[in-house]
């Protein structure tokens, strides 16, 4: 087991806690626990550093405060728990459950200190209040994410929590602090919640106001434009996207999902112009069982830009942003891409003769090497010779330089032996 020499200031925020808890000085408190973790230090790699210690000024919250004793302990082991040492971090850790103020009322069950199974071992927690017969609530520490959480737990699965650094009991001042601690938290969170709530609903009644404006008569759907963000795990099997934005593109006076209707709406809009264009595997047809509708989407389906149909209901949809368009009037068919020209080619007797009318070249590729006499008269039709050999040569597809070629490559042409 590794051990670590921890810094001024993480020994300085377990002291300056300590200190405004009235459990000694800081600077007397900051030293008993660094001593205590360089002596650890030496006895694990046999050494006999003695670096000194620096009081700073570094505080940090309880919760923080009980997981770097967590960290002090598991590098300051060595004869922790026959030293004085070892009382200071639990009174430590005790206080930054909850502070204590006053004279403290202490009970033989509530503040008890038990284990209960969790996930093949054990894991300490302070008996809060009896649920019923059968089940107790535990306060809990949840070291992962720095937190106090309550937790219903059988009778049957707890025992009395022995030789654990925290098994320091809890007075009924301070579990009941802890307690209102964590139902203000959580009503904070219902109360944001409601805002939130409050916010959108008053966004919504905003846009169906605005909506009702638009829609134009006999439409029963629309055609939305999803940005979706990729949500997938890269180390499980988790697949999922979010939702970052939702844009109207357009109206349309049925619930039938066609796609060429799909593709003029994308149009409309600068970043969905491309799926507009998009070849036949954009198009997915999931109408099935746990499937995702019919839209059209290049590439992932879980990140990217997604057009789909949206039925209206009670006359409105939900919230979308608005374009700077005129949605009575119907998407326009896009252009159609032009399809490359392919260059036309003429087998001669001689030579192969290629046309490109789209780059305007003209290409005579000889099945053997002319000789010199030919290969002037190509010249004359402004041909010019390409790479080390004889036998193919280019040009600009002009009407004398196609003539000199077909004439050349459809006579007795002389050939070098």
């Amino acid at each position: 087991m590794s051990v670590s020499i921890l810094s001024n200031e993480q020994i300085s925020i377990l002291a300056n806690f300590a200190s405004e808890q009235n459990l000694g000085s800081a600077q007397m408190i900051g030293e008993l626990l660094h001593n205590q973790n360089v002596k650890t230090n030496n006895e694990r790699y046999s050494e006999n550093v003695q670096p000194s210690f620096l009081l700073t000024d570094d505080t940090d919250t309880p919760e923080n405060v009980i997981d770097l004793a967590f960290y002090w302990q598991s590098n300051s082991w060595a004869y922790l728990e026959q030293s004085a040492t070892y009382r200071k971090i639990r009174d430590i850790m005790c206080a930054a459950v909850f502070p204590k103020a006053g004279e403290q009322v202490f009970s033989d069950t509530v503040g008890k200190p038990v284990y209960y199974r969790y996930r093949g071992g054990n894991q300490l927690g302070y008996v809060s209040s009896t649920v019923n017969t059968y089940m107790v609530e535990l306060l809990v520490f949840n070291r992962c994410e720095r937190k106090w959480v309550t937790l219903n737990i059988m009778y049957k699965e707890c025992t009395p929590a022995v030789g654990d650094i925290m098994d320091f009991k809890l007075s009924l001042q301070q579990v009941s602090g802890l307690k209102a601690k964590l139902k203000a938290e959580r009503d904070a969170i219902v109360e944001a919640g409601k805002a939130r709530m409050q916010k959108q609903a008053e966004e919504q009644q905003a846009f169906d106001d605005e909506f009702k404006k638009l829609i134009p008569t006999g439409s029963k759907s629309v055609i939305i434009a999803e940005l979706l963000e990729d949500k997938c795990g890269h180390n499980d099997d988790y697949y999922g996207s979010e939702t970052k934005r939702r844009v109207l593109l357009a109206f349309s006076k049925h619930t039938r999902n066609l796609f060429p209707e799909m593709r003029k709406a994308a149009a409309r809009f600068e970043p969905t112009k491309y799926l507009s264009e998009a070849d036949e595997k954009a198009e997915h047809r999931e109408n099935y069982s746990m499937g995702r509708g019919t839209f059209l989407m290049k590439g992932s389906t879980y990140g990217g830009w997604r057009i789909k149909k949206v039925s209206i209901w009670n006359g409105t949809i939900t919230k979308a942003e608005l374009l700077n368009i005129d949605y009575s009037a119907k998407p326009v068919k896009p252009g159609k891409k032009k399809k490359p020209v392919q260059p036309k080619e003429y087998n001669l007797d001689t030579a192969k003769v290629s046309v490109d009318d789209e780059k305007g070249e003209l290409t005579v590729s000889f099945f053997q090497q002319p000789n010199r006499e030919l290969i002037s008269q190509l010249q004359v039709g402004g041909l010019e010779r390409q790479g080390d050999t004889n036998t193919v040569f280019k040009g600009e597809s002009s009407e004398r330089a196609i003539e000199c070629a077909v004439a050349a490559c459809t006579r007795n042409t002389s050939f070098l032996l």
